[in-house]
């Protein structure tokens, strides 16, 4: 119908990791739920953006776990 919305938003959470200087094991990346990996084809250099992670979940503590698990990942560098 004209003029009418659909009422059936899906609301998320998301969240976004920097790939830098190093990539990390593609395998534990895609492991981790909600995670989306995106790599822009570029050789390791030191401080070169070599792609990011997305995380995309339905509430704020599942992206907060996703990325703890992310922190544990080597190559990723995250901090607190």
């Amino acid at each position: 119908m004209a003029g009418r919305w659909d009422q059936r938003i899906c609301w998320a959470i998301a969240a976004m990791v920097n790939i830098i200087g190093t990539q990390p094991t593609t395998a534990e990346i895609l492991a981790v739920p909600g995670a989306a990996l995106h790599l822009y084809d570029k050789s390791p250099m030191p401080d070169r953006k070599l792609g990011h992670i997305t995380v995309v979940e339905q509430s704020r503590a599942q992206v907060d776990a996703a990325l703890q698990r992310l922190q544990g990942i080597a190559g990723l560098g995250l901090t607190n």
